[in-house]
């Protein structure tokens, strides 16, 4: 009779033991799924804004037409203006 209640008593904690670390081990796989997606969700936005930044100064260039013909170099207008 005592040998059977030790058992008995042996074996709960044992399935307690292992429920224990089946726990521990899912809260570690959930735990490294959530990092996974905001790693996952950090490079998605950087890479969203940096699409975003090319396309606003893709318009800015479009808005501005092309650069003029480079004119004469500053000093020599105004030393023009002095003669």
């Amino acid at each position: 009779m005592v040998q059977s209640t030790l058992n008995s008593a042996r074996e709960r904690q044992r399935r307690d033991e292992q429920e224990q670390v089946e726990r521990e081990a899912a809260e570690a796989e959930r735990k490294q799924h959530e990092e996974e997606e905001a790693r996952e969700r950090t490079s998605r936005e950087a890479a969203e804004r940096e699409a975003t930044l090319i396309k606003i100064r893709e318009e800015k260039s479009l808005s501005l037409g092309s650069e003029p013909e480079k004119g004469p170099d500053v000093t020599q207008v105004f030393y023009i203006l002095l003669s």
